[in-house]
């Protein structure tokens, strides 16, 4: 984290600091209305995401591209609007279907943790209309599994270490 300048990111877990916010500003009655304000045109953070802290499940108003700089794998759940989940693997071995890349669409609940025996993943993450706190959303455990009764495991699985007190 020291190399990187990283601190801990509140509420959602890893680590980031940002590296690029645009300077130009798009009229919210520009936008679609799901954002209701103006927007900074783009920013970029460096993310870590360890065995002790990983990026809670949650979903952005903006879409979202991971990059993976180093580390890895990781596995990240999506949780799709159409009451649909899937769960990507973040990494750099393409022959076992791992992606260096992944589009999170905006409105898709999302969490990302390591696979088993990673010790780290570092990310490049973008997003075209630069983040500000009123963009992210957080949900209980029991809402989740009420919205995606199919994933339930998948969500229990992925949120067995943190709890609905976390959130």
């Amino acid at each position: 984290m020291d190399l990187f300048s990283l601190n801990p990111l509140p509420r959602e877990g890893g680590y980031f600091r940002r590296v690029y916010l645009g300077g130009d500003v798009v009229s919210g009655a520009s936008l679609p209305g799901r954002y209701g304000r103006d927007k900074v045109l783009g920013s970029s953070v460096l993310y870590l995401i360890t065995p002790e802290s990983w990026s809670s499940l949650h979903r952005l108003q903006g879409d979202e591209i991971w990059h993976l700089c180093m580390g890895g794998p990781a596995e990240q759940l999506l949780l799709y609007p159409d009451g649909t989940c899937q769960v990507r693997i973040l990494g750099s071995t393409s022959k076992s279907g791992e992606l260096p890349v992944s589009v999170v669409p905006h409105g898709v609940w999302q969490g990302t943790r390591l696979t088993s025996g990673a010790s780290f993943a570092l990310f490049g993450v973008t997003m075209p209309l630069a983040y500000d706190d009123e963009d992210v959303t957080f949900a209980g455990t029991e809402e989740l599994i009420s919205l995606y009764p199919q994933c339930r495991d998948m969500i229990a699985a992925f949120r067995q270490h943190e709890g609905d007190d976390f959130l």
